[in-house]
């Protein structure tokens, strides 16, 4: 199953981003998740499902 988010696929590098990109990337959505997962109603199952699967396509397109 290919996730496509931003130009980030898990089979292939990304076109858009370049490797420190995506490192930032991932950083930002790390930083993001911490500071929303406290604020109850602002992160869900959803989100949480949503971060899984970005930080997979981030270390995949690496």
């Amino acid at each position: 199953m290919g996730l496509c988010m931003a130009g980030i696929t898990e089979s292939a590098p990304s076109p858009f981003f370049s490797a420190e990109e995506l490192a930032r990337i991932g950083q930002w959505s790390m930083l993001l998740r911490e500071l929303l997962k406290g604020k109850g109603d602002l992160w869900n199952a959803a989100d949480e499902a949503l971060f899984a699967r970005l930080q997979h396509a981030l270390h995949a397109a690496k």
